[in-house]
């Protein structure tokens, strides 16, 4: 009757049955929304695993047992949901493989079985009883060309010394995944760019490493921080192999509440510090002198400020344009910003003295040089021909006369030094005896190489623009 509560209605409107179901069991209590609620797990009835009761959709059948969703799909039927027919889900190893990404994939798995090995030893046990890193799979995700801009600021005021205004590079993605639980997860990604031969100087032929980032679930962990090494080590190995002569990187860690890639990383997962990111690579270009893939390793304030330490080859310029300009790196926003600081107080750019751009730049990274890392993969012969645009197709595979002394100086635990410039005493570019084409000279006392092959016939296919 209209206006006439009925016991049902009196009830819910106490608060003492659901309006929605009208079960009087329930008693509501005020209480603040803080706690965890403990998930409940149901046993599979056929198989025996433990689930989430949300997880299975189960909310108790009329047998009181539960068919998980593994064993639904092994009979293929259906139990009070559709299930999905499609037996096969693509996964990451069906991405396109390339030759960057099998050669990486390859040496990380010799690396691997290098630490299984090493890891057995440690354990006293037998090989086949050491915890191994099961379902990686490497993939390059993005490869493309692109121009990279140079800045106003620094086209206005060297190009007419020939700054150019813009540079082509290859960007490239690199990606580890592992599969888990069933699940491919990408854990691992690098940017890397790459200025092949195209590229005027000073970036022809170098790679800059850009970005790294990962998501701490890589398992075990305890092979963790080796996959991730190698896969930097095994990609420098695959440039150097393709003529590339320098490798380039700035350790910068991000700052607090910022990602880099991957959007959100795990709430246990910690950010490095900028000593302890540094110390990585650090230790990561260490074992790739072991293995003979970086000659010599050095800062970008060292080899190109600081005088009694830079590469000869270089010191006959005395201005940015001598410098690499890297896509995102630090150098190409700062040289932006000191000659907007310039242009404020006047001071124009004159021959007889010293660039005010690159004084200002050299104090400023002298004050964190070790952040930014120059890797040698060939020799500053090499380069220097590169530099100077010559036809490096028939130069030797490295003597790597840098490569024994280097190994001669970490033993006497002195710095190696640089090799002899193809550049007179003057600077005046006269190229000697070290340019293409003739035999570099081993120094006075050097041991001969052991082997002097020219490019591999793998390394030839290989081309720069690959």
């Amino acid at each position: 009757v209209q206006g006439v509560e009925s016991s049902q209605q009196t009830l819910e409107s106490r608060g003492e049955a659901c309006s929605l179901c009208g079960n009087q069991t329930r008693h509501f209590e005020n209480k603040k929304n803080d706690a965890v609620p403990e998930e409940k797990m149901v046993q599979c009835a056929e198989c025996g695993v433990w689930v989430f009761q949300i997880c299975a959709l189960y909310t108790g059948g009329a047998d009181g047992k539960l068919t998980c969703p593994s064993c639904v799909l092994k009979r293929g039927e259906t139990v009070g949901f559709p299930v999905c027919k499609q037996k096969h889900f693509k996964g990451a190893s069906e991405i396109q493989k390339c030759q960057l990404s099998d050669s990486i994939e390859e040496g990380v798995q010799r690396t691997l079985e290098k630490a299984y090995g090493d890891r057995a030893k440690e354990q006293g046990v037998s090989l086949d009883e050491v915890e191994r890193a099961e379902g990686l799979c490497i993939r390059v995700l993005s490869n493309f060309e692109k121009k990279q801009h140079v800045g106003k600021e620094m086209l206005n005021r060297y190009g007419s010394k020939g700054c150019p205004s813009e540079f082509p590079v290859r960007s490239k993605c690199i990606g580890l995944f592992q599969k888990i639980h069933g699940i491919d997860v990408l854990l691992f990604a690098m940017y890397v760019y790459e200025y092949d031969q195209n590229c005027p100087a000073p970036n022809r032929r170098r790679v800059y490493i850009s970005h790294l980032d990962s998501a701490q679930y890589f398992e075990p962990k305890c092979y963790r921080t080796t996959v991730y090494q190698s896969i930097l080590m095994e990609y420098l190995r695959y440039v150097k192999d393709r003529g590339f002569h320098t490798a380039h990187i700035w350790s910068c860690p991000p700052p607090p509440g910022e990602d880099r890639i991957f959007f959100v990383h795990p709430s246990h997962q910690l950010m490095p510090q900028e000593d302890t990111l540094r110390s990585w690579y650090n230790k990561m270009l260490e074992k790739s002198k072991d293995e003979g893939i970086v000659i010599r390793t050095t800062t970008l304030h060292d080899e190109y400020f600081n005088q009694t330490t830079a590469s000869p080859e270089f010191q006959h310029r005395e201005d940015p344009l001598s410098l690499p300009y890297f896509e995102g790196d630090y150098t190409p926003g700062e040289i932006e910003t000191i000659i907007k600081q310039l242009n404020e107080k006047g001071v124009q750019p004159t021959d007889d003295a010293a660039d005010e751009v690159m004084k200002h730049l050299g104090n400023n990274i002298e004050k964190m040089k070790g952040n930014f890392i120059v890797a040698h993969l060939r020799n500053r012969r090499f380069a220097a021909a590169v530099e100077r645009g010559e036809d490096v197709s028939a130069w030797l595979e490295d003597s790597d006369e840098e490569l024994v002394r280097s190994k001669r100086a970490k033993i006497s635990g002195k710095e190696p030094r640089p090799t002899l410039s193809p550049f007179d005493a003057s600077g005046s570019g006269t190229a000697t005896s070290g340019s293409l084409g003739e035999k570099p000279e081993l120094p006075a006392g050097g041991a001969p190489p052991t082997k002097t092959e020219g490019l591999s016939s793998d390394s030839k296919k290989r081309s720069i623009g690959e």
